[in-house]
């Protein structure tokens, strides 16, 4: 029989929704875990009444839905951005009911998405730097092959000796300087691997020792 919980200030959910935070509703969604495993979150409030249910996406942007199917890993946030909003992983519904506020299981997914994408990283640097090698090399080398070919100094042979250089030249600068693939894998490191409690970018140290330096929650 499907599990389903309803989330809000006054939901069936085993953590606590403070009173205090105003764009959440008294029920303002539903999380249900069917049989075969989906899970799937509803928002219960219409768009013109309700302050909406957000999903956050592999790129760390919050979407707005009104229904869809959802990972328990997947954080999912009770209205806009705000002070009043209230943001939450989805696998919280099924926390110890003795340790409803648990973030134990947020902690260690954290740690496993830092160690994902610093891999990621680490893998691109490498990359990297055998390309900056190659980017510097393969002109120099296009000139070394251009003294093969027997001739002087004449402007056919500068041409012919210019045209072999080419291909090394756009091989080091069109395919192989390419920082802002690495700068892009470090900024979705920062927008991902965040504290479940604060939403602050949480640093190595905080992700090795499993809490938030900032907010102090474990």
């Amino acid at each position: 029989m499907p599990q389903q919980f309803i989330i809000g200030r006054n939901g069936t959910q085993p953590f606590e929704i403070q009173a205090a935070l105003t764009r959440v509703h008294s029920e303002h969604a539903q999380i249900t875990i069917n049989d075969d495993g989906k899970w799937t979150v509803k928002d219960l409030k219409t768009p013109k009444e309700g302050n909406g249910v957000y999903v956050r996406n592999a790129d760390g942007d919050f979407k707005r839905i009104r229904t869809c199917q959802i990972q328990p890993t997947d954080l999912i946030r009770l209205g806009p951005a705000g002070p009043n909003s209230f943001t939450f992983m989805a696998h919280r519904v099924l926390n110890d009911p003795e340790k409803p506020n648990s973030l134990a299981y947020e902690f260690r997914y954290m740690k496993h998405l830092h160690g994902k994408l610093k891999a990621a990283e680490d893998e691109r640097e490498a990359k990297n730097l055998k390309h900056s090698k190659i980017a510097k090399w393969a002109p120099l080398a296009g000139f070394a092959l251009s003294f093969l070919i027997p001739g002087g100094t004449d402007v056919g042979m500068i041409a012919i000796r210019l045209s072999i250089m080419a291909p090394g030249l756009i091989v080091g600068q069109l395919f192989f300087k390419d920082p802002q693939k690495l700068k892009k894998i470090r900024q979705r490191r920062q927008r991902l691997v965040v504290c479940p409690n604060c939403g602050r970018p949480m640093s190595d140290y905080d992700v090795s020792n499993l809490r938030c330096s900032a907010c102090r929650a474990m």
